[in-house]
């Protein structure tokens, strides 16, 4: 061997070592404990604004507003064996989640609003830790644990107190990405292909497997990240396979998508429109605001993260899910903040930047934040139920 190949190898032995003790912190139980506190008293705030607002509305009702009427529909009778020619198809919603809340209510005897409640909560807990333990791990600070707490007091945090998937999804594609950094790649694809079968928007991890494979090849590490690859598409595949066999075309959701949810691929053109109509109507409606907002805060953190020079992985997730979120074709970009939230990296930044902050200024955000998400969980709960008379 020549000397150039030796300095190579034991160079990439280096690499590889220095990798793997990076991203290793022990479980600090004492900040974990202080995160699950955090977590609860930030939900019962949220569930208590929720359920105890005045309205003529029963508690049922509110936790299966709108998706979580579709969930709940799927949970207790399954999926229909049609499309359907008028209305959302519940086909259009992936069988991670009622497929969980089934097997929750079988144990316990619970109602279904109850199940999709408690997994929802239960899940939202897993992944506040997990966002943590991946800014930890990212950042190879310690202290980073703060990360999942300004996360999952985040406005569309509320989506932890109704029947939701969002929750169920962080919690696998977290830790996905979590053992894509400590590379343990098996481990990281079922977790990946647990994410994808939960939401459509877990395929993203494909792409982050795709790129790890690409670095760890180039620099002659390991091919073993093709096992997120092959891996992630999984959990997406076998439920195509399953809507083969009970609607009669692997495609359905797709059909679903299009012609019941006016959903499809366009590339971004829906999104230049909002944008262009939002900038000369800038107040035509509060909620096309937020999403003006969250667009905007999306963008300034990516460029944070780019800045902060976190992993590719990282990246890779955060930017593959905001490309969802602004090519779906949908005119009012409604879906925009449910699916941005869930590019949970895109707080790393924003816990560095607000933990600078004195004191003080970091609990009026919090408060203000806290606020915000139960005023919009309001919102969605009292004025949308109506959505659960449109399932086929």
């Amino acid at each position: 061997m020549t000397v150039p190949e030796l300095v190579s190898t034991d160079m990439r032995k280096l690499l590889v070592a220095r990798q793997r003790r990076r991203v290793r912190f022990p479980i600090d139980w004492s900040y974990t404990l202080k995160l699950i506190g955090l977590y609860a008293a930030c939900r019962g705030a949220i569930l208590g604004a929720t359920v105890l607002y005045p309205a003529p509305t029963s508690v049922a009702q509110r936790i299966e507003t709108y998706d979580g009427a579709y969930y709940a529909h799927i949970t207790q009778i399954g999926y229909p064996t049609s499309i359907g020619s008028a209305g959302g198809s519940p086909i259009a919603f992936f069988p991670g989640y009622p497929l969980v809340v089934r097997g929750f209510d079988l144990v316990t005897r619970m109602p279904t609003w109850a199940g999709l409640l408690a997994i929802s909560l239960a899940a939202g807990a897993v992944a506040t830790i997990l966002v943590g333990r991946v800014a930890q791990a990212a950042t190879e600070t310690p202290t980073a644990w703060n990360t999942g707490f300004w996360w999952q007091i985040l406005p569309f945090s509320y989506l932890f107190t109704i029947g939701y998937s969002e929750a169920l999804f962080v919690a696998a594609a977290a830790y996905s990405l979590l053992n894509m950094l400590r590379h343990r790649w098996w481990v990281a694809g079922v977790a990946a292909a647990a994410a994808a079968v939960v939401r459509p928007t877990g395929l993203v991890l494909v792409a982050v497997g795709t790129v790890a494979l690409i670095v760890h090849a180039r620099r002659r590490v390991s091919l073993q990240p093709l096992a997120v690859v092959f891996l992630a598409p999984v959990g997406t595949l076998a439920y195509f396979a399953y809507l083969k066999y009970h609607v009669g075309s692997f495609t359905a959701w797709i059909t679903a998508e299009r012609t019941g949810w006016h959903i499809h691929e366009d590339f971004g053109e829906a999104t230049i429109k909002f944008v262009g109509k939002s900038a000369i109507y800038p107040t035509l409606h509060p909620w096309f605001d937020l999403v003006s907002l969250t667009m905007l805060g999306s963008a300034v953190l990516l460029v944070a993260m780019i800045r902060m020079r976190l992993p590719a992985v990282l990246l890779t997730y955060s930017i593959a899910v905001l490309f969802l979120a602004t090519t779906s074709g949908i005119s009012t970009l409604s879906s925009f903040p449910r699916i941005a939230f869930t590019a949970f990296p895109l707080a790393i930044p924003l816990a560095k930047a607000i933990t600078k902050l004195p004191i003080l200024v970091r609990v009026l955000i919090a408060i203000a934040s806290l606020a915000l998400a139960a005023s919009l969980g309001i919102f969605l709960t009292l004025h949308l139920v109506s959505s659960r008379i449109m399932i086929p």
